[in-house]
């Protein structure tokens, strides 16, 4: 179980990684409803996910702005992606003076003419929110159910570098998200699109006993200057949740890699809601972790750099 501070002891938050969703955007949810369902243990995701309903699970937190981070609807709600940024650009109006709402969106960086049609378009339709583009590259060569991908080489293929580089190039983002065990082949690409700025999801998805693995990785990216990391989801790939202590472990080691300017929290809601059934206990951990840190720099790693790095 997660300990840590008080919720009145944690700085405003910008919350860089939320997702919304209904049962109409994703209709797999319902199914997993059924106790015999092989997928059963996500039963709590299946329900209608939007800001008010973000907010309502943040009680008791300071959250002034989130960025929402494609949800795959372009592959299980029948969404393209210019379609999933519009309609969460909708409700993220609807939640106007609630919370200010950034949003990364989806693109196949394996088709270079496709993909600037699509960021291009949500450039200019959404300009105060669009951000910039997470396209998954998780891939374990043992573990298949770690894998976001059937691929093991896009990070190889010039294809996708080209697209990344893009990115850059219009003042666009890009969301890195890797299995640890790809982390140092993440610096290298990284390193290939030096223009673009690369935020790294979840510290890397660290997988609890392999601390080491995930120590070295994190610190060849580190070298890659155009990288940052947003540091949440402990434990994600694991049976449980970090605790607050295996928590404060890898944020005192990605603030020693990154510095404090390169690093930020972050939810993973509401997915965390798998394993955690009160998210400011997440947020609570995160505190306890850097409570030795000045103030400003505490602000930074809750609120500020996000809100750089997005632009928002």
């Amino acid at each position: 179980m997660l300990s840590g501070s008080s919720a009145s002891s944690i700085p405003p938050i910008c919350d860089a990684h939320v997702h919304f969703w209904t049962t109409n955007t994703h209709q797999w949810l319902e199914t997993v409803r059924d106790p015999a369902h092989a997928f059963h243990r996500f039963s709590p995701l299946a329900r209608t996910y939007v800001p008010n309903t973000y907010l309502s699970d943040m009680e008791g937190l300071e959250v002034k702005e989130a960025v929402y981070i494609q949800a795959n609807m372009h592959a299980l709600g029948g969404f393209t992606p210019i379609e999933e940024v519009a309609w969460v650009s909708g409700i993220a109006d609807g939640a106007t003076g609630l919370l200010d709402v950034a949003i990364v969106g989806y693109a196949d960086a394996t088709d270079p003419e496709e993909f600037r049609r699509v960021t291009t378009a949500c450039k200019q339709r959404y300009p105060l929110r669009y951000r910039g583009v997470r396209f998954m590259l998780d891939y374990h060569p043992e573990r298949k159910e770690l894998c976001q991908t059937d691929s093991p080489d896009h990070m190889k293929n010039p294809k996708v570098v080209e697209t990344v580089r893009f990115l850059g190039s219009e003042g666009l983002t890009f969301d890195l998200q890797v299995c640890q065990c790809q982390l140092k082949e993440a610096a290298l690409f990284a390193r290939a699109c030096p223009d673009t700025q690369i935020l790294l999801n979840h510290a890397g998805f660290p997988l609890r006993g392999a601390f080491d693995e995930w120590s070295a990785g994190m610190s060849d990216l580190a070298t890659a200057p155009n990288v940052a990391v947003k540091m949440g989801g402990f434990g994600a790939y694991d049976d449980c949740p970090f605790t607050a202590e295996e928590t404060k472990i890898y944020v005192a080691r990605c603030i020693e890699l990154f510095g404090v300017d390169r690093c930020f929290f972050s939810s993973n809601l509401p997915v965390d809601l798998v394993d955690v059934s009160r998210p400011a206990d997440r947020w609570e951990a995160f505190a306890a972790a850097v409570a030795h840190l000045p103030a400003e720099d505490q602000r930074k790693l809750f609120r500020d750099n996000a809100r750089r790095y997005y632009s928002i």
